[in-house]
């Protein structure tokens, strides 16, 4: 599903990378009080190669600000607590793919969003876990800024500078139905 919501509203830059961004709304249970819950990415690559599929470089973050299931204006989230994040660099002698630091400079910060008129997602598969009861999709724009220090599983450490962004951005809404008796 992820795939054409990427494509779904352009590619921007946010300082030197190509960068799309995304809001997942989701509820569902299933005989109880629905769950909700927002999340908010940010996806960036350099050095794409299309041939290859491989990248130079890639960023991402996720955050959730709380279980409201209302998509958050503005937030300022700590990795490691309330909000994810990968880097990878290809670019050195060895390939790694870093975890977000959780040191409290770590930070996804949001300062707006908008997003236009809601339209019914294309057709999507669907699953033997859950039945998709509605959907809808929006194409809008994202601003805000990451900065964290990354660290792989073999100790090595990367500063990231703070990395500004304002990228065009999908807001995907999602209502599921669980199948069966339990969550």
């Amino acid at each position: 599903m992820d795939a054409w919501l990427l494509t779904a509203g352009g590619v921007g830059i946010a300082d030197g990378y190509s960068a799309v961004g995304m809001v997942k709304s989701v509820s569902y249970g299933t005989d109880g009080p629905p769950i909700h819950y927002t999340d908010v990415n940010i996806f960036g690559w350099q050095g794409l190669d299309s041939h290859t599929d491989h990248i130079s470089r890639g960023i991402s973050a996720e955050g959730r600000s709380d279980w409201s299931g209302v998509v958050p204006q503005s937030f300022n989230l700590r990795f490691g607590v309330n909000a994810w994040g990968l880097y990878f660099d290809g670019t050195a002698t060895r390939a790694s793919v870093y975890d977000a630091g959780y040191d409290a400079t770590s930070r996804f910060r949001l300062d707006s969003n908008s997003f236009g008129i809601s339209r019914a997602c294309p057709p999507l598969p669907q699953s033997v876990s859950f039945q998709i009861a509605t959907c809808t999709i929006a194409s809008g724009t994202m601003s805000g800024q990451l900065q964290f220090i990354a660290a792989d599983t073999l100790g090595h450490k990367d500063t990231l500078p703070p990395l500004a962004f304002t990228v065009p951005a999908t807001h995907v809404t999602v209502v599921l139905k669980w199948l069966g008796s339990s969550q």
